[in-house]
């Protein structure tokens, strides 16, 4: 069992490295979200049914919680192992700790899902929402360091969720329902999804398929970096 004052420091800093990992997955929704993502339809899908005359919305309601749903089960499972493995040195029960642990990683996975679907229905461009990462992550990682623990950063109450396995806060229930609003506000935006960019994307993604069954690994990193719009510099840092 891990003593008093490790304890102690779990406590006191453990919500601000935790929160870190919340507000990744926040800025790799943006990103994928300015990228096209975070929806990965068939090619056939998207130039048949999205282009009939039916509703987008209800086009994209099943994948998007089909998504939603994979991405949750897995970061649920991952954060009950980290759970469970915690509450074996911690104060408190293994269950407890392995039900808060799902908690948070299913709050993640909302988060990065509303957060991806919204970039993209706003048509936010890549660069502010590399921009806004960014600084989200940064603001973040200060508030996490010793240095300033007084700071209250934007994942602080996120990452509070996983030490439910021993104590509890009324103010971190408020992170839950605004995770489930942004996943909402996302869905009920389905239909301002771009179909140009769904249909790249569905094109980019069946052929890195193919390219990862043929075990081509020159080919998945092109591919990769055509999903993510990366071009190569036209100007060298350090001419040669």
């Amino acid at each position: 069992p891990a003593s008093a004052s490790v304890v102690d420091d779990v406590l006191h800093f453990g919500p601000g490295w935790l929160g870190l990992l919340s507000v990744i997955a926040v800025a790799m929704g943006l990103r994928s979200g300015s990228r096209g993502g975070p929806l990965a339809l068939e090619e056939a899908e998207v130039r048949h049914v999205l282009l009939a005359p039916v509703r987008r919305r209800r086009v994209l309601l099943r994948p998007t919680l089909q998504r939603w749903r994979s991405l949750t089960f897995a970061a649920s499972m991952a954060g009950a192992f980290g759970g469970q493995l915690a509450g074996r040195r911690l104060p408190g029960t293994e269950l407890s700790w392995a039900l808060s642990g799902a908690l948070w990683g299913a709050v993640a996975a909302t988060l990065f899902v509303g957060s991806g679907l919204l970039t993209h229905s706003l048509r936010v461009p890549r660069q502010i929402s590399t921009l806004l990462g960014g600084a989200l992550i940064v603001w973040q990682f200060v508030s996490a360091l010793p240095s300033h623990a007084s700071m209250l950063g934007p994942g602080d109450a996120t990452g509070d969720l996983p030490l439910w396995g021993y104590r509890s806060r009324a103010t971190d229930m408020i992170t839950i329902p605004i995770a489930f609003v942004i996943l909402l506000l996302g869905v009920v935006l389905l239909d301002r999804q771009s179909l140009e960019a769904q249909s790249r994307r569905a094109a980019l993604v069946t052929q890195l398929r193919f390219a990862v069954t043929l075990q081509d690994l020159r080919t998945v990193l092109v591919i990769r970096r055509q999903l993510s719009h990366e071009q190569s510099r036209r100007k060298p840092w350090f001419k040669p």
